[in-house]
């Protein structure tokens, strides 16, 4: 990467962590109190609204996606009329997918009560539904400026900006819901103020993120009027019609395991789940800053080098995100019920090891290889898999369906495991070798899958390591048993890895920071030294010249 590329990642990477810690921490804090003051049932309809919004959001059909591939080349030459057209595009796009989501949720209302499976009565249950998707269309009307600056590599402005519209939001929503404490009869009311909370405060970002964009880049306005040419159209149109397999596979591997178990279970049974996937969602959202950072900078030099420096690049970009991903997914695994029960909430906001396990797992292998799926996003790479998509995702249907009557909701995650070994530990890996990195796919899949092994033996070690003891101070036993799962793995992984080019890299970055802080604090101890014999030598001056104002 070039020094600009590196510079953005690291600004984006800085910014987006900070904020996610933020959000995480105010996020737990407001789950706590929806179960506290208004029970499983409606946060089992809170998430379930959110998996169905998710589903008509498909409508969007990877326009997106293909828009933003598409930004990279213009941006990379400065092509401002190019810029401008394809903003102008992706406004009208967005536009119309708020209008589709209008229509999917209208259409879909009478039957909100089936789909939730909740006590509440149909009106009730609308208005929430409806609110869901007030905020949905909100996000959508000015979002495409968002992916301009992301494009850029200036997405840590929009990281600044929505991280103080989402803190002040959960700071408002958790007044809100600790309000019901002194209205407990007004509680179904109090969940209506928390949504229209959220609708503000998405409304309130997405335009302070507009004006930034309309004057950061003042041409869009200048050239609105610009149109696309024939080819840029058909590239385009070619990415789309393969991104819409893409997004209703993703979707339906990932997006209906709530709806699944809402349905075949009940509610409750899901909202219970969203304690685990609060867990994990908020662990996703700051360890995915780094890959996502990384994608615009990969765009860039997918662009203006080759297949093998890519591939060289990719390596080095992949090992800090392998041992972050697996020492959160050990953590998810072995902790979060030690987190729910005796930290957070309560014993009844369990689920059964099994849940637990599988959850961990899938969260590792989505976030190990995020970057390799952003490699092949950022290199444009659509078409060879369109068709697997749909059948892997029929595929998890089938199986998350014949399971859930036998193991529960666990069963709906055995489905989803074995669909993303497949889809992204198999085919994935072979797309990118082929179509990006130029190599051996063999060179790929053999690390993939020892990789996928050495987490699974990491994760059972610390299991049964800290599963040997319990403590009365749950607080202290979490921090311990959280050393353990994080220094274990890392100790483990660097010994391994030790001779790798990627930890030599990294060993030679440490090493240069540490001579740039001796060597400043080496020049500040000179300069002080300098500052004092200057000082000294006034002094004597001074004072030789008072000792011959006396003598005279």
């Amino acid at each position: 990467m070039t020094v600009n590329r590196t510079k953005f990642a690291y600004i984006n990477i800085a910014c987006s962590l900070v904020s996610s810690v933020l959000k995480m921490v105010l996020a737990f804090f407001v789950q706590q109190q929806l179960v506290k003051y208004l029970g499983y049932d409606l946060v089992g309809v809170n998430r379930t609204c959110t998996s169905i919004i998710g589903m008509l959001s498909v409508a969007e059909m990877g326009l997106g996606s293909a828009i933003t591939f598409c930004l990279y080349e213009p941006l990379s030459h400065d092509n401002r009329k190019k810029i401008a057209a394809l903003i102008s595009l992706y406004r009208k796009i967005y536009y119309g997918v708020a209008v589709v989501v209008i229509v999917g949720v209208a259409a879909t209302m009478p039957f909100i009560k089936k789909f939730t499976q909740s006590n509440y009565d149909l009106g009730y249950l609308c208005l929430v539904y409806g609110l869901f998707a007030l905020n949905t269309v909100a996000s959508y009307l000015l979002s495409y400026n968002q992916t301009l600056l992301m494009a850029d590599q200036h997405e840590y402005v929009t990281t600044i900006v929505t991280s103080v519209s989402s803190i002040l939001m959960y700071i408002v929503q958790f007044i809100v819901l600790y309000s019901v404490k002194f209205f407990a009869d007004k509680a179904r009311e109090f969940f209506v103020i928390y949504l229209l909370v959220a609708v503000l405060f998405t409304f309130i970002g997405n335009i302070v993120v507009y004006i930034i964009v309309r004057r950061k880049y003042p041409y869009i306005k200048k050239f609105k009027k610009e149109k696309l040419g024939k080819d840029d159209k058909l590239t385009i149109k070619t990415k789309v019609g393969a991104l819409i397999y893409h997004r209703i596979g993703n979707y339906l591997v990932t997006g209906t395991d709530t709806l699944i178990i809402t349905g075949f279970l009940t509610s409750a049974v899901s909202g219970i789940t969203s304690n685990y996937y609060t867990i994990t969602t908020a662990l996703n959202t700051i360890l995915t800053k780094v890959p996502n950072a990384l994608l615009p900078g990969f765009g860039n030099l997918i662009v203006e080098a080759d297949g093998k420096k890519t591939y060289s690049v990719y390596k080095r970009a992949q090992f800090p995100i392998f041992v972050l991903f697996t020492v959160a997914g050990i953590g998810a695994t072995v902790l979060s019920d030690l987190f729910i029960s005796r930290i957070w909430l309560s014993e009844t906001g369990l689920m059964d090891h099994a849940f637990t396990i599988l959850l961990g797992t899938n969260f590792f292998i989505t976030g190990y290889t995020m970057l390799m799926g952003n490699v092949r996003f950022a290199a444009g790479v659509f078409e060879p898999d369109k068709y697997l998509h749909i059948v892997i995702a029929v595929l998890n249907l089938v199986i998350s369906i014949l399971l859930v009557n036998v193991w529960g909701a666990a069963g709906v995650l055995v489905g989803t495991l074995i669909c993303l070994l497949i889809k992204e530990s198999s085919v994935l890996p072979y797309i990118c070798c082929k179509y990006v990195f130029k190599i051996k796919t063999r060179l790929l899949i053999v690390r993939l899958w020892f990789e996928y092994i050495l987490y699974g033996i990491l994760c059972v070690a610390c299991w049964f390591i800290c599963g040997t003891f319990t403590m009365d101070n749950a607080i202290v036993e979490f921090i311990l048993k959280g050393l353990i799962c994080a220094v274990l793995p890392t100790c483990v992984i660097c010994l391994l890895y030790c001779r790798t080019s990627e930890m030599k890299y990294y060993v030679g970055r440490v090493k240069n920071l540490i001579s740039k802080i001796i060597n400043c604090m080496r020049k500040s101890k000179r300069k002080e030294e300098n500052n004092n014999i200057d000082s000294s030598i006034e002094e004597n001056q001074v004072m030789s010249d008072n000792t011959e104002d006396s003598k005279q």
